[in-house]
């Protein structure tokens, strides 16, 4: 008989916790650029998950962030990280944008390597740095 070794487990690096509503490191990012364009006083306010619009068919989107500007205007921010998974959201963003064309929708997206987003006549694309905190 044949003693095997047993086998070695991949060693997997753990998760960061992240704080309350906050959906992936993106977001946690985007929310420390948000505080401190806040207390630089680029923007009048900010909100983390502020609720959800409702569009005639149903649909439901969520925002990330709620950001009001200085000039008053209302903004709302959504924050996508995998080029994989973005592409459904952010054809539910275009929708919302189109039909709540009254708001501002800013797909906010981080500079992780080649990501392209098609960007559209109703929703800003805007790219940040951040640290990976991981």
């Amino acid at each position: 008989m044949y003693k095997t070794q047993p086998r070695q487990r991949a060693r997997v690096k753990p998760k960061p916790e992240l704080p309350k509503d906050i959906d992936s490191k993106h977001e946690l990012a985007y929310l420390r650029i948000l505080e401190e364009r806040h207390r630089l006083k680029e923007i009048q306010a900010y909100y983390l998950k502020p609720g959800s619009l409702r569009t005639g068919t149903g649909v439901r989107y969520e925002p990330d962030f709620l950001v009001i500007t200085n000039q008053g205007y209302v903004e709302y921010h959504e924050v996508k990280g995998a080029t994989r998974f973005a592409s459904k959201g952010i054809a539910k963003l275009k929708m919302v944008a189109h039909l709540f064309s009254d708001f501002a929708f800013v797909l906010v997206r981080g500079l992780e390597g080649k990501q392209v987003v098609p960007g559209g006549k109703t929703v800003k694309v805007v790219t940040f740095e951040y640290e990976d905190i991981s």
